[in-house]
């Protein structure tokens, strides 16, 4: 989840507040693979054989790893990573479909389009209508 924070209300005066998410820094404990993850996290565009080009790791290896751990190609791993944030980003924001392009990693409106629709075959308005849920628009804050 991409976000920082989570609103919860004073169950005396109702007010809402938001209080920090913690986030675990080591998640797996495989350096590579926490790596990759922080990337992932940070939205950073690109494939998987780049992020390895940048850090000298062979893709391989790395796509090796990641199937070991989730049973899916490194690609494929990236690409549900991405879509999950997606959909996060759409159901709890009020982001555009470029800011969630790009804020997720999937990068440009029409690259999110295609995605939602080879995964789904819905557009992305359509599916942030199917997971948005009362009170979702500000539950957590990035």
């Amino acid at each position: 989840m991409p976000f920082k924070e989570v609103r919860e209300f004073d169950p005396q005066s109702g007010a809402a507040r938001y209080t920090p998410i913690e986030m675990e820094t080591a998640r797996s404990g495989v350096r590579m693979m926490d790596e990759l993850l922080a990337w992932l996290d940070a939205g950073a565009p690109g494939t998987v054989l780049q992020f390895c080009e940048k850090r000298g790791l062979g893709y391989a290896d790395l796509s090796g790893l990641v199937f070991c751990l989730t049973g899916m190609s490194g690609e494929d791993f990236r690409l549900t990573y991405q879509m999950r944030m997606a959909d996060d980003l759409m159901r709890y924001t009020r982001m555009t479909l470029a800011e969630v392009a790009k804020r997720s990693g999937i990068g440009s409106p029409l690259n999110l389009n295609q995605s939602y629709r080879r995964e789904y075959d819905l557009t992305p308005g359509e599916r942030r209508r199917q997971l948005r849920q009362k009170g979702d628009v500000g539950r957590y804050r990035l």
